[in-house]
């Protein structure tokens, strides 16, 4: 009885010593009863292969991923015409750091061993299709508004991701179009803000009416434009029309402020000391704006200005300071006070630094008044355009 009961347990031992079959290491993410279901039911699947199962499933997933990549790419084409594209480039270097992520509940199985090598297949099931679109809903349904150039190239990868699912040809349910479009108005939207500047006309008054380059545009309204040189002009009854030419670059975001002057008003020029050049050239500026020039002391509007010129020795060289100050007058009472200075060294560029200084000083100073009254001590913090 004794030696029987040895004779088992050795039988036993030596059983419990054999080492597993190969397809023991290979245990499958779910159980194989399942497996049949979810491959019959799959959305996409990939088949992958390594020296090792986790080089397999590694591998599998980034085949499932290069499917989707391969749509997008093909996307592109079709609306943009180029893979040569600075943003195309930024956009795919984006999704290439995030493809392990963007596919949501991926299994791999079954595993097995062909020669030296192990294959698992990567498959996307219906579930996992819709949790993929769910997240990357959340993704691209933002708000764009005052977000760098950075985040916005952040966004379109998932805008382009999510595009390639839905235009991927696969198994799972009807396609969504109502939602595809969506997703490319989003693109759209992207697209210009990268490739676009934009510029927001402020004006004061709030209703005057703006155009550019003849274009009819509304104020305080983010305007979209392609990079170049524009001309504004910003007009109302009752007010003298304001022109000029701007400049915007890709990326840019400008924000201009200008203040309509209102017709027939006339203005004073007091100097603190004879200058009549200086005077010339502040009223020649005053009638460029529309403004009338009393020659009479007793206008009630007046300008009052205070010009002066420093010699300064720095070691060989001569800094010229000149500082402009500038007071609006109401019937004798001050209602503005702006004043500018500029530094440079060069004696040649005396006479043309002092007039881009009178004209930056004016300038400014009208976007401080309040033309309506000229007696409101109210004071804008506008950077003028003119």
């Amino acid at each position: 009885m004794i030696f029987h009961r040895f004779k088992l347990l050795l039988i036993c031992s030596v059983f419990l010593s054999v080492p597993c079959c190969n397809n023991s290491h290979f245990q499958p993410d779910i159980p194989s009863s399942e497996q049949d279901l979810q491959l019959k039911n799959s959305c996409l699947s990939a088949d992958g292969y390594g020296k090792s199962i986790n080089d397999a499933r590694i591998n599998a997933r980034k085949e499932l991923s290069n499917i989707i990549i391969i749509q997008i790419k093909s996307s592109w084409i079709e609306h943009f015409g180029s893979k040569n594209n600075e943003i195309f480039h930024e956009v795919m270097n984006n999704i290439n750091e995030k493809s392990e992520t963007l596919l949501k509940g991926v299994l791999c199985y079954p595993y097995k061993k062909i020669d030296n090598e192990y294959q698992c297949k990567a498959v996307l099931s219906q579930q996992a299709y819709n949790d993929t679109i769910r997240y990357l809903e959340g993704k691209v349904f933002v708000n764009l508004d005052n977000r760098s150039r950075i985040k916005l190239n952040d966004i379109l990868a998932y805008v382009e991701y999510l595009d390639a699912i839905l235009t991927t040809t696969t198994k799972c349910s009807a396609f969504n179009k109502d939602l595809l479009n969506r997703v490319r108005q989003v693109r759209e939207k992207i697209y210009i803000r990268l490739t676009h500047g934009i510029v927001t006309i402020k004006p004061m008054p709030k209703d005057a009416y703006i155009t550019i380059d003849n274009k009819d545009y509304k104020p305080f309204t983010p305007i979209f434009i392609k990079p170049g040189e524009y001309a504004l002009c910003i007009s109302k009854n009752g007010y003298h029309t304001k022109k000029a030419r701007f400049y915007i670059s890709k990326g840019d975001k400008k924000d201009y402020f200008v203040t309509l002057i209102p017709s027939g008003l006339t203005i004073f020029v007091s100097l603190a000391q004879t200058n009549n050049q200086l005077r010339k050239e502040i009223e020649t500026i005053l009638i460029k704006n529309g403004l009338s020039v009393s020659k009479s002391p007793l206008s009630g509007n007046a300008f009052r200005v205070e010009f002066s010129h420093q010699k300064n020795k720095i070691e060989n060289y001569t800094q010229h300071v000149v500082k402009l100050s500038i007071k609006a007058y109401k019937r004798n009472k001050i209602t503005c006070v702006h004043t500018e200075e500029i530094k440079y060294f060069k004696d040649s560029a005396i006479l043309k630094k002092q007039n881009e200084l009178l004209e930056t000083a004016i300038n400014n100073l009208f976007s401080k008044i309040d033309w309506n009254n000229f007696y409101s001590n109210q004071k804008f913090n506008y950077n003028a355009l003119f």
